[in-house]
């Protein structure tokens, strides 16, 4: 188990007047138990009581890491999981249920103890996950690492017979070949017109002189995630989309160079929106600036509008502002940071000048 990272959930218990914590999420268990596991669709359940014991509920299918000092439960498919979790629950307890519970779980849990108050309080665990410590931020600047090497190399197998699907798989071998642990998902290769969808999904299409190539692509390294985008052209590059590259080039140099601890969330988006925004292309910067990351590739905080918590030295999150323009093509560019004493470092270190490929 990390130890200090539960002591540091149980003081936030005992802030917030709650009994217990039920943490589910792949990403949530390993974050306090250390241990990985893909429970395929079973229930996998930590329950972190206040005064920091813990109870593990596992099928027996899998192999239990012994680093897991837990009090352990197995059960088999032949048994309902949530009765033998219903026994552990305090009665007339408050109880923080994982915000991505499947709600068989959690129906079947309340049904086997009813007279517990079941409550969602995602912050009492994103709080302390958005602040990285130092193995997190080593992880995370690894991972970057590898997604630099992988796009590097993508930009030289750019030519006009490759299709967007053809060079999307490419990262197969490539992640492999640098030490991800996985491929990548969720992965953006997109070619000319197909650039102004800011989550295009690859198809057929192949390039032609002019078109602008948008990558977006990450895969975790020791189950912490990478993330970046790069939009480079074919060829040759229109006066507008030379434009529009400067422009979203500038929102996101200025942006991360607004962060700092103390600065809200919302202040870093509000100088790259602005920017975007002064030259007329507002209406065509249609997401959040940035996104936090971590044990998932999307996780808090948000670098929104809408968010107004302040930076922290060891949050990691993504700079991304874009603009996309409907028939013609986009640009978005997007490094990883990691906020610092008074300041932050960027984990991603490929060059963000407008490049022309071929």
């Amino acid at each position: 188990m990390k130890s200090e990272r539960v002591q540091k959930l149980c003081g936030k218990m005992k802030e917030y007047g709650v009994d217990q914590v039920i943490v589910t999420s792949k990403a949530n268990v390993f974050y306090f138990s250390g241990a990985y596991m893909d429970p395929m669709r079973r229930l996998l359940a930590l329950i972190i009581n206040a005064d920091g014991s813990a109870i593990y509920y596992v099928n027996r299918l899998f192999h239990v890491d012994p680093s897991v000092k837990a009090d352990l439960v197995l059960w088999d498919d032949t048994q309902d999981p949530t009765q033998l979790m219903g026994k552990a629950i305090k009665e007339g307890g408050t109880v923080v249920v994982d915000q991505d519970w499947q709600a068989r779980f959690l129906l079947g849990l309340m049904t086997a103890q009813p007279n517990a108050r079941y409550v969602n309080m995602p912050k009492l665990v994103d709080d302390l996950r958005m602040i990285k410590d130092e193995e997190e931020l080593d992880i995370l600047t690894t991972s970057s690492l590898i997604n630099d090497k992988v796009l590097a190399e993508i930009f030289e197998n750019i030519n006009g017979d490759i299709s967007e699907l053809e060079l999307s798989r490419m990262r197969y071998e490539l992640f492999a070949k640098y030490g991800a642990d996985a491929y990548g998902t969720n992965v953006i290769f997109s070619y000319g017109a197909h650039c102004a969808e800011a989550h295009h999904v690859s198809d057929d299409t192949r390039l032609t002189p002019g078109d602008c190539i948008m990558f977006d692509l990450g895969a975790p390294y020791g189950h912490y995630c990478s993330d970046q985008t790069r939009t480079v052209f074919y060829k040759e590059v229109s006066p507008e989309m030379k434009k529009i590259y400067h422009i979203v080039l500038e929102a996101h140099l200025q942006a991360s160079a607004a962060i700092r601890p103390g600065v809200a969330c919302s202040e870093i988006d509000r100088i790259a929106r602005n920017i975007i925004t002064n030259e007329g292309y507002g209406s065509y910067f249609t997401h959040r600036t940035g996104h936090g990351i971590g044990l998932d590739s999307h996780e808090f905080p948000d670098i929104s509008l809408s968010c107004s918590e302040p930076l922290q030295k060891g949050m990691v999150f993504s700079v991304e502002p874009g603009i996309y323009l409907p028939q013609k093509g986009g640009v978005r560019i997007e490094n990883l940071f990691a906020v610092t004493d008074d300041g932050a470092v960027s984990l991603n270190h490929l060059p963000r000048e407008l490049k022309v490929i071929g």
